[in-house]
């Protein structure tokens, strides 16, 4: 199986670490690379993988607070982009998987698939972590 990782921040690096001790065939790409429909479904053409692994979301220098600062940002990386890539990859008939933050609880809990967030937009959250869920 061959595997494209988009993102190499605090998530996708992660990926990045294990992708590299355990998995021969993958490659990874920019978000600046597959920033478009057509330009990620020419990735997805030249590079051919079996499944996309998006990692990669839109947070300010300083802080995930300053998203609230930054909303047609934050909405374009982290709501936007990810569909614009989960249609390429349909139209490239390629897996994806989409990753997105590991801040939807605000418990301690392990939660599965299934649980629905903790935090949306219900006025527990905000901007970085409701377009997320809007994501998913």
């Amino acid at each position: 199986m061959k595997v494209l990782l988009i993102g190499q921040g605090y998530i996708g690096s992660a990926f990045a670490a294990e992708l590299k001790a355990r998995w021969a065939d993958w490659s990874a790409a920019s978000h600046r690379e597959v920033a478009t429909f057509s330009s990620a479904s020419r990735v997805l053409r030249e590079r051919k993988p079996d499944i996309l692994i998006n990692a990669a979301a839109f947070i300010p220098p300083n802080s995930v607070a300053e998203c609230d600062l930054k909303p047609a940002e934050t909405i374009l990386g982290n709501t936007i982009f990810p569909q614009t890539l989960a249609h390429a990859c349909e139209a490239a008939a390629v897996a994806m998987a989409q990753i997105s933050t590991g801040c939807l609880w605000s418990d301690s809990a392990e939660h599965s698939e299934e649980d629905p967030p903790q935090r949306a937009f219900n006025g527990h959250c905000g901007l970085y972590v409701g377009t997320k869920v809007v994501a998913e």
